[in-house]
């Protein structure tokens, strides 16, 4: 995978491929159909800086009297660091929560 693939995927995309490149080859977000995200994602797999979200199935513990809703890891191609984010949109690092 290269920044190539990720040109190709955004020509395919803006109707400048042909043929196009089919969603079942190129849908890399899971979409089920070929967008622009799909290029991105390809880009930023290609320079190891990405970050994946998740929608929380389980309560965890208030943090400062808010709800954590959400969570991410996010890769900048040397570590990784995993967030949480309170109903009000505070991003909070993991190592923060655990201190509690």
């Amino acid at each position: 995978m290269n920044i190539g693939d990720a040109l190709v995927v955004a020509r395919s995309v803006g109707g400048l491929a042909n043929p196009p490149v089919p969603a079942s080859v190129a849908d890399v977000n899971l979409s089920n159909q070929l967008n622009i995200g799909d290029a991105l994602l390809v880009v930023q797999a290609y320079t190891g800086q990405f970050s994946l979200n998740a929608e929380l199935q389980r309560q965890l513990p208030l943090f400062q009297g808010e709800k954590i809703l959400n969570a991410s890891v996010e890769f900048d191609g040397q570590s990784e660091h995993v967030y949480f984010y309170t109903a009000s949109g505070l991003k909070v690092r993991a190592e923060t929560l655990l201190q509690r």
